[in-house]
């Protein structure tokens, strides 16, 4: 299993290898570095995970989803940004929209905080 930023293509890795490709929705100044091709090696068992900033974030990443028509079987994963977008804010977009994605905390933020961090 892998869990990658998406910027390095992921065509080369062995078949049997799980990606879990992490999208950079607008808001978190990396989605240039994207190599979209790597969403046309997913399959069944893969994962997309969208980290979010703000309602524009996720229009976004619905809007990618629905573009580059994920396999059946590769779950979409948000993640709210911590400390800028309320998980429960998330979740409301998700159930209003009917969206089939799986809620994806940032648990180790939520674990080792940043104030902990001295971040």
């Amino acid at each position: 299993m892998i869990e990658t930023s998406g910027s390095q293509p992921t065509a080369p890795l062995p078949r049997a290898v799980v990606r879990i490709l992490d999208l950079k929705a607008p808001g978190s100044g990396e989605s240039a570095k994207m190599h979209w091709d790597n969403l046309a090696d997913l399959v069944a068992g893969d994962a997309v995970k969208v980290v979010l900033r703000d309602e524009q974030d996720y229009r976004w990443a619905q809007k990618v989803v629905a573009e580059h028509l994920l396999p059946a079987g590769v779950e979409l994963l948000l993640s709210p940004s911590f400390g800028e977008l309320e998980p429960a804010q998330l979740v409301s977009w998700m159930l209003r929209d009917g969206l089939r994605a799986r809620l994806n905390l940032q648990l180790h933020k939520f674990i080792w905080s940043p104030e902990a961090r001295g971040v």
